[in-house]
Protein backbone atom coordinates (compact mmCIF):
# COMPACT_ATOMS: atom_id res chain seq x y z
CA UNK A 1 0.00 0.00 0.00
CA UNK A 2 1.63 3.31 -0.86
CA UNK A 3 2.52 6.19 1.57
CA UNK A 4 3.15 9.57 1.91
CA UNK A 5 7.06 8.55 2.42
CA UNK A 6 7.57 6.17 -0.65
CA UNK A 7 5.26 8.64 -2.78
CA UNK A 8 7.80 11.53 -2.04
CA UNK A 9 10.56 9.20 -2.92
CA UNK A 10 9.19 8.10 -5.82
CA UNK A 11 8.93 11.85 -6.73
CA UNK A 12 12.41 12.69 -5.95
CA UNK A 13 14.17 10.03 -8.35
CA UNK A 14 12.00 11.74 -10.86
CA UNK A 15 14.22 14.38 -11.45
CA UNK A 16 18.26 14.61 -10.97
CA UNK A 17 19.26 16.49 -8.00
CA UNK A 18 20.40 19.67 -9.51
CA UNK A 19 23.72 20.77 -7.74
CA UNK A 20 26.11 24.04 -8.51
CA UNK A 21 29.63 23.71 -7.80
CA UNK A 22 31.52 27.19 -7.62
CA UNK A 23 34.90 26.29 -8.51
CA UNK A 24 38.30 28.34 -9.94
CA UNK A 25 40.70 25.75 -9.51
CA UNK A 26 39.91 23.89 -13.16
CA UNK A 27 41.71 20.87 -11.89
CA UNK A 28 39.43 20.39 -8.74
CA UNK A 29 36.93 21.23 -11.09
CA UNK A 30 37.47 18.49 -13.18
CA UNK A 31 38.24 15.99 -10.64
CA UNK A 32 34.35 17.01 -8.99
CA UNK A 33 33.02 16.38 -12.85
CA UNK A 34 34.80 12.67 -12.32
CA UNK A 35 33.84 12.24 -8.90
CA UNK A 36 29.89 13.09 -9.87
CA UNK A 37 30.30 11.41 -12.87
CA UNK A 38 29.77 8.16 -10.72
CA UNK A 39 26.16 9.45 -10.64
CA UNK A 40 25.42 10.58 -13.59
CA UNK A 41 21.95 9.60 -13.61
CA UNK A 42 21.22 11.16 -10.12
CA UNK A 43 22.84 14.49 -10.66
CA UNK A 44 23.28 17.19 -12.94
CA UNK A 45 26.26 19.30 -11.98
CA UNK A 46 26.60 22.97 -13.37
CA UNK A 47 29.73 24.48 -12.66
CA UNK A 48 31.00 28.22 -12.31
CA UNK A 49 34.39 29.22 -12.23
CA UNK A 50 33.70 32.69 -11.15
CA UNK A 51 31.34 34.25 -8.71
CA UNK A 52 30.35 36.09 -11.21
CA UNK A 53 29.28 33.53 -13.04
CA UNK A 54 27.58 31.61 -10.38
CA UNK A 55 25.44 34.71 -9.80
CA UNK A 56 24.67 35.25 -13.35
CA UNK A 57 23.65 31.46 -13.92
CA UNK A 58 21.44 31.59 -10.62
CA UNK A 59 19.90 35.03 -11.64
CA UNK A 60 19.01 33.61 -15.64
CA UNK A 61 15.19 33.86 -15.78
CA UNK A 62 14.18 30.05 -16.88
CA UNK A 63 17.20 28.39 -15.44
CA UNK A 64 16.00 25.61 -13.20
CA UNK A 65 17.37 26.59 -9.98
CA UNK A 66 20.04 24.12 -7.88
CA UNK A 67 18.84 21.98 -4.85
CA UNK A 68 22.09 22.48 -3.95
CA UNK A 69 25.33 24.68 -4.17
CA UNK A 70 28.89 23.64 -3.33
CA UNK A 71 31.05 27.00 -2.45
CA UNK A 72 34.77 26.90 -2.60
CA UNK A 73 36.00 28.76 0.31
CA UNK A 74 38.98 30.34 -1.32
CA UNK A 75 38.39 31.70 -4.69
CA UNK A 76 40.24 34.10 -6.60
CA UNK A 77 39.32 37.65 -5.65
CA UNK A 78 36.52 36.50 -3.70
CA UNK A 79 36.32 35.17 0.04
CA UNK A 80 33.79 31.88 0.30
CA UNK A 81 32.60 33.52 3.27
CA UNK A 82 31.68 36.50 2.07
CA UNK A 83 29.91 34.84 -0.84
CA UNK A 84 27.79 33.12 1.60
CA UNK A 85 27.06 35.83 3.39
CA UNK A 86 25.98 37.35 0.49
CA UNK A 87 24.02 34.46 -1.28
CA UNK A 88 22.09 34.37 2.68
CA UNK A 89 21.29 38.44 2.26
CA UNK A 90 19.56 37.80 -1.21
CA UNK A 91 15.88 37.78 -0.88
CA UNK A 92 15.88 35.78 -4.31
CA UNK A 93 18.45 32.79 -3.37
CA UNK A 94 18.98 32.98 0.97
CA UNK A 95 16.75 29.47 0.81
CA UNK A 96 19.40 27.56 -1.40
CA UNK A 97 21.12 25.43 0.97
CA UNK A 98 24.81 26.14 0.28
CA UNK A 99 27.53 23.79 1.47
CA UNK A 100 31.00 24.75 1.72
CA UNK A 101 33.96 22.41 0.23
CA UNK A 102 37.12 23.87 1.51
CA UNK A 103 40.45 22.55 2.36
CA UNK A 104 41.02 24.05 5.26
CA UNK A 105 40.12 22.37 8.34
CA UNK A 106 40.58 25.55 10.62
CA UNK A 107 37.86 25.37 13.06
CA UNK A 108 37.50 29.02 13.39
CA UNK A 109 36.54 29.19 8.80
CA UNK A 110 34.54 26.06 10.29
CA UNK A 111 32.74 27.75 12.84
CA UNK A 112 32.13 31.23 10.65
CA UNK A 113 30.60 29.28 8.29
CA UNK A 114 27.77 27.88 10.19
CA UNK A 115 27.50 31.14 11.39
CA UNK A 116 26.69 32.68 8.35
CA UNK A 117 24.46 29.60 7.98
CA UNK A 118 25.72 27.13 5.53
CA UNK A 119 23.87 24.26 5.72
CA UNK A 120 27.27 21.72 5.89
CA UNK A 121 31.00 21.96 5.69
CA UNK A 122 33.06 19.58 4.10
CA UNK A 123 36.73 19.40 4.27
CA UNK A 124 38.67 18.84 0.70
CA UNK A 125 40.43 14.96 1.54
CA UNK A 126 43.66 14.25 0.39
CA UNK A 127 42.43 11.10 -1.38
CA UNK A 128 40.29 10.09 -3.99
CA UNK A 129 38.63 7.55 -2.23
CA UNK A 130 37.41 9.51 0.21
CA UNK A 131 36.68 12.51 -1.82
CA UNK A 132 34.41 9.89 -3.55
CA UNK A 133 32.63 8.86 -0.45
CA UNK A 134 31.94 12.61 0.75
CA UNK A 135 30.31 12.71 -2.59
CA UNK A 136 28.41 9.86 -2.47
CA UNK A 137 27.03 10.76 0.96
CA UNK A 138 26.61 14.42 -0.48
CA UNK A 139 24.22 13.01 -3.22
CA UNK A 140 22.49 10.27 -0.89
CA UNK A 141 21.53 13.19 1.69
CA UNK A 142 21.14 16.17 -0.55
CA UNK A 143 18.71 13.81 -3.29
CA UNK A 144 16.17 13.06 0.07
CA UNK A 145 16.22 16.42 1.00
CA UNK A 146 15.48 18.29 -2.38
CA UNK A 147 12.90 20.29 -3.40
CA UNK A 148 10.89 18.89 -5.60
CA UNK A 149 9.77 21.18 -8.40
Amino acid sequence: MPNAASDLAVAIQARPLRVLLIEDDAGDAALMEEVFGQHAERVSLDISPSVPQMFTHLRTPGLPRPDALLLDLHLAGHSGLDVLVELKRDPQLHHLPVVILSGSDDPKDIARAYQEHASAYLIKPFTLDVLQAQIDAFVSFWQCCSVIG
